[in-house]
């Protein structure tokens, strides 16, 4: 054989091994998805409870209801459906599954009022604490020798009235600005503080940081 004959050879074994590596791989060739220890264990349990419910008979699906112990994933909703109409115990856990409607509904009853009367403690304890602070703050400056009444107003004591002689536009102003009143928005949630001169009755009322209404 001829060397060119010898290089042809070559040079087609070479194209066929370059073929045959770069074939794409299928479905067959790719590796199996992994199954974990764990993924399968809560398959199995899932199966059995699944197999365990279907081979229930009525008489445990209505015992099920009545001692309320439905499996994991099995609703009381579940075990009545699951009991023929034509089974005696059909009427048996219609009762059980009714009673267990009014209890729900009780309970539900009994949380809204608990709700209710958190609620209403949180107004009343709301109410105390701004009526507190407004006496503290007419004995701050009583103490300082200020003559000022300080009082509320409201059905659960939201605004707040601050009564002198002296009071001015630009004593309101300077009290809003400079005093104790403007933290009260935030701390104990007042509605609107007025300034008054309860002997012109003229006043000023603020309802934010800004400059106040007339």
């Amino acid at each position: 054989m001829s060397i060119a004959g010898l290089i042809l050879i070559v040079v087609l074994l070479s194209v066929f091994l370059t073929v045959t590596h770069s074939k794409p791989s299928t479905s067959k060739d790719l590796p199996a998805q992994k199954v974990t220890p764990q993924l399968s264990k809560i398959e199995m349990r899932r199966k059995l409870a699944e197999e365990s419910f279907k081979k229930m008979t009525p008489e445990e699906h209505y015992l099920a209801i009545k001692t309320r112990t439905a499996p994991e994933g099995y609703s009381l909703e579940l075990h009545f459906a699951a009991i023929p109409p034509e089974s005696q115990y059909h009427k048996k856990a219609k009762q059980c599954m009714d009673q267990i409607a009014v209890e729900q509904r009780k309970a539900e009853e009994a949380a809204r009022k608990q709700q209710l009367a958190e609620e209403k403690r949180q107004v009343v304890d709301t109410t105390e604490q701004r009526r507190f602070s407004a006496k503290l703050i007419e004995g701050n400056w009583l103490r300082s020798g200020i003559d000022a009444d300080v009082t509320t107003q409201g059905q659960y004591s939201e605004y707040m009235v601050v009564s002198m002689p002296l009071m001015s536009k630009s004593l309101a102003y300077q009290l809003w600005n400079e005093g104790e009143f403007s933290h009260l928005f935030t701390n104990h949630n007042f509605k609107k503080v007025t300034f008054k001169n309860n002997i012109t009755e003229e006043s000023w009322s603020y309802t934010n940081a800004q400059f106040p209404k007339m």
